[in-house]
């Protein structure tokens, strides 16, 4: 196993495939499976995560209007729930990686990473789930 730092290029070479609805994810689940590289994979979930939320809003675009409706309390509800997301990715970013060895460090860094994202994602769907409720971006 390389120690070296690969860079973000060969995580970003795939990043094409998510313009095409199904069969991009399925060549991008068959490209992570013969990548060797964990850093590389998950640096390619990490934008995968990304370009998602910018795929939530391009198809909020053409569901709910842009004029407003009759929010009311659903921006302040998905706003109170952002703001908990934000204070449990800050609760579980205190807490410290398992040192005990290299592999360790590694899973312990990876399942901080998911639950980050998990959290992070949340937030986006609290305001997907909003858009509905509220009738408006």
């Amino acid at each position: 196993m390389t120690q070296e730092d690969p860079g973000w290029w060969p995580s970003l070479r795939g990043l094409w495939w998510y313009l095409i609805p199904i069969v991009g994810e399925v060549m991008r689940a068959r490209w992570w499976r013969k990548e060797r590289n964990g850093l590389i994979v998950l640096r390619g979930r990490f934008l995968g995560f990304l370009v998602s939320l910018f795929l939530f809003v391009f198809a909020m675009s053409f569901i709910a209007p842009w004029d407003g409706g009759d929010e009311r309390w659903v921006p302040w509800a998905v706003a109170a729930l952002g703001v908990y997301s934000l204070a449990a990715m800050a609760w579980i970013r205190r807490r410290p990686l398992a040192t005990r060895s290299p592999e360790a460090l590694a899973g312990s860094y990876r399942a901080r990473f998911f639950i980050g994202v998990g959290l992070a994602q949340s937030a986006a769907l609290f305001g997907l789930a909003g858009v509905f409720i509220g009738g408006s971006l």
